[in-house]
């Protein structure tokens, strides 16, 4: 049940070595999604990000089969890529590097931040691999300032550094005055209806890169994270517009940023691992569906290219 990993490998195999994951043992070849730790914080705000990487899998309490999707997503085969550090400009480029070989081995990956800057990294290297991509934001802010700190990359800035990619901003309750004109130019919503979420998707890309600052929720689901706001998404909500989503459009990857664990308060960790497997369980149900994976059959395995 829990997703604490162990490796059973030897000194040669590196990432392909067989890892023990929700009860399941796999190897990076074989297996069709990837959970990535990013422990990258930029300010002052979100230093405390840097541990919800290994909180979120240290507190992965996911039981395997989902009754919603009617399946078990862990048959699709999940890996945990190992813990790496990441710091500065540097470290942002190694994340676009890691993400981008991810993409190339046709790998579905889902970051565990860190702060929300991680998304400048991997939306870039989604798109230097699918080429045309939009970046759905779901967020309580809107992300467009030009400096904070002293910095211009920070999670405050990610919008404004992702420039002329194409983005959906969803869950909008908060933002500076500053930011009002450059966001004028952006298709942003704080409430979305079905009207205007589907005319949204039928304008972007087919491919999608989701990503989820957990203050897009309601503080009282998701206290743990930097700059709460109130008035934000229940846990089906925002459930519901991912799987949404999914059905309209090739999600390509997905992160989880701005966690800030909470000592002795492991509920939000949990929620935050609940929250990657689903998207996991959500990217491959068509899939599922399709080839009786409910009833028990797991997917072919796959070679080192994704194959």
């Amino acid at each position: 049940m829990a997703g604490r990993t162990r490796s059973t490998a030897t000194k040669d195999e590196g990432i392909f070595r067989k890892t023990f994951f929700m009860n399941r043992n796999v190897t990076f070849e074989e297996s069709r999604a990837c959970v990535v730790p990013v422990p990258y914080a930029t300010t002052s705000y979100t230093e405390g990000t840097r541990d919800a990487p290994e909180q979120i899998l240290l507190n992965w309490n996911v039981e395997d089969y989902d009754l919603e999707l009617g399946y078990a997503p862990c048959s699709v085969g999940i890996y945990p890529l190992p813990e790496r550090e990441y710091e500065g400009a540097e470290g942002l480029d190694l994340v676009r590097k890691v993400a981008k070989e991810l993409f190339k081995f046709k790998k579905f990956p889902v970051f565990l931040g860190g702060d929300q800057a991680i998304t400048i990294a991997t939306a870039k290297a989604a798109a230097d691999v699918f080429g045309d991509m939009t970046v759905i934001f779901l967020d309580a802010h809107s992300d467009m300032k030009a400096e904070f700190e002293g910095k211009n990359v920070t999670g405050m800035s990610v919008v404004k550094q992702l420039g002329d990619m194409d983005t959906l901003q969803i869950g909008v309750r908060n933002i500076g005055s500053e930011e009002l004109d450059d966001m004028s130019e952006k298709e942003a919503f704080n409430r979305i209806t079905d009207k205007e979420l589907a005319t949204a998707l039928s304008n972007a890309s087919r491919n999608v890169y989701i990503s989820i600052d957990v203050d897009v929720f309601d503080p009282s689901l998701m206290p743990a994270t930097p700059m709460p706001e109130p008035d934000g998404y229940t846990w089906s909500e925002v459930i519901g517009l991912i799987r949404k989503i999914a059905a309209r459009k090739n999600i390509v990857g997905c992160d989880i940023a701005e966690h800030s664990p909470i000592p002795g308060f492991t509920a939000p960790s949990i929620m935050c691992a609940q929250l990657a497997y689903k998207v996991i369980g959500l990217k491959f149900e068509k899939e599922a569906k399709e080839k009786g994976w409910e009833n028990g059959a797991e997917p072919k395995k796959r070679g080192k290219n994704g194959d």
